[in-house]
């Protein structure tokens, strides 16, 4: 099935809830598809008739934005893997009387916004169960969105272990209720993967940068617009006090930034100054990192490495080292005891 605007959620520790839920929006019918427009394939609902009467008046005006009646699915996945899953539907229809006033950017948002009772039980989900993973794929934020999930939430936080929004428009949301999202969500291990729209969503700026500090796991790439995120300072601040901290592993994974190779240097010095097993995985890049200097620097022997990596290793701990190398993605630093991803 191809899916739109969907979230993924996993939970553990769950008695009374099964163990994941995606949320996506469906689209029952197009009564023409045109020309750059992905095909998308129907599936099976169960419309009430007030529902079915609303369905047969969106398909009769052709001039209208094809016909878009979204859904809400709640997939309920299975408790051992599988391919099949139980949806549940939650109807998303919207009142749209006034729909030959609006522009496009105004239809837009009233069609992409989710309801009040996704957004509630969505709240509901994360009051009642251990949550593990959330993923937010192929939506549209809006500030209507937020506002409701804000409102869903009340004091509670969206607080799980992994949260990742990949592949999402923000030309519907403005920056403040994006960060008002961020600021709502409570994880240790954040992606945010090719985000279009990005006009001050995602910034360099000191303020913004703080909030994720305290992460253990950070991966930030792909913007449209793009931007540089981080420096030498960042670096240094994200990789501050998390020997200690991050028992498993330090992840930071940034396509674009001003890292320097001192910024570098900085971080392996931090590195060999812990008398303690850290586990480290970095992928950095940036037109400011030369791998020569770095190797300079380190004093390592810069003929061809083995199993194309250059081992650096732990002064106080013999059978610690870091693996160095550098390809398209840009410059990496990761531990020797943990498999490279």
């Amino acid at each position: 099935m191809v899916r739109e605007n969907e979230a993924v959620i996993g939970s553990t520790s769950c008695s009374n809830l099964l163990k994941s839920w995606t949320f996506c929006e469906h689209i029952p019918s197009r009564p023409s598809f045109a020309l750059g427009k992905r095909r998308r394939t129907r599936t099976l609902t169960t419309l009430s008739n007030s529902e079915e009467q609303q369905h047969e008046r969106y398909g009769e005006d052709e001039h209208r934005s094809a016909a878009k009646l979204p859904h809400l699915l709640i997939y309920m996945g299975q408790t051992s893997p599988s391919s099949s899953y139980l949806p549940v539907l939650v109807p998303n229809i919207s009142n749209d009387s006034n729909w030959h006033t609006e522009d496009h950017d105004e239809r837009k948002r009233r069609q992409h916004t989710p309801s009040h009772l996704l957004c509630e039980r969505i709240a509901k989900y994360f009051r009642e169960a251990d949550i593990h993973f959330l993923r937010l794929t192929e939506m549209r934020f809006t500030d209507d969105f937020v506002d409701r999930l804000l409102e869903a939430f009340g004091t509670c936080k969206i607080r799980c272990e992994i949260v990742e929004i990949s592949m999402c428009k923000l030309n519907y949301v403005s920056p403040k209720k994006f960060h008002q999202f961020l600021q709502l969500v409570e994880c240790q291990k954040l992606s945010l993967i090719w985000l279009r729209g990005n006009h001050g969503h995602i910034s360099n700026s000191r303020q913004f940068l703080s909030e994720f500090l305290s992460l253990s796991f950070l991966s930030i790439f792909a913007l449209t617009p793009q931007i540089t995120i981080g420096d030498d300072q960042f670096l240094v601040d994200f990789l501050e006090s998390k020997a200690k901290k991050c028992l498993e592993e330090t992840v930071l994974r940034i396509d674009n930034s001003s890292i320097t190779t001192k910024g570098f240097c900085r971080a392996i010095d931090k590195w060999k100054q812990t008398n303690t097993r850290w586990i480290l995985n970095l992928c950095v890049g940036s037109e400011h990192i030369d791998i020569d200097d770095l190797l300079k620097y380190l004093s390592l022997n810069q003929s061809k490495p083995r199993q194309g990596a250059f081992r650096i290793s732990h002064p106080q701990l013999p059978d610690e080292a870091l693996l160095l190398w550098s390809d398209k993605d840009g410059l990496h630093i990761a531990s020797s005891g943990k498999p490279v991803s």
